[in-house]
């Protein structure tokens, strides 16, 4: 099965969870453009975000992200979840791509 066919599939599912009362067909779906993947000197440092993800559940005592100028911004549970899952992907040498989807 070519990758286009399991991303279809994986988004129709998620749109019918979504609404289950309505049935969903995704046909000609775009692909993300923009994919990402680590470059071999980042490798060692993906593992080591992906590891710490792992160590956290992102609840009791949020990541943070720390700016240029040392401001510090707690990382809300649903862009935790987003990372953990890309550093998780990327920690694997495979590409991510974000993709919006109406809620």
């Amino acid at each position: 099965m070519c990758v286009y066919c399991i991303y279809t599939r994986r988004l129709e599912n998620l749109l019918s969870a979504a609404s289950p009362a309505k049935e969903t067909t995704v046909t000609n779906a775009t692909l993300p453009t923009d994919l990402v993947e680590p470059a071999e000197d980042e490798r060692s440092s993906v593992r080591e975000v992906r590891e710490l993800f792992a160590r956290s559940d992102g609840r009791r005592h949020p990541p943070k992200l720390q700016g240029p100028d040392d401001q510090q911004v707690s990382l809300p549970d649903s862009l935790f979840r987003v990372l953990k899952q890309a550093a998780e992907i990327l920690a694997h040498h495979c590409a991510v791509a974000v993709l919006p989807v109406e809620a």
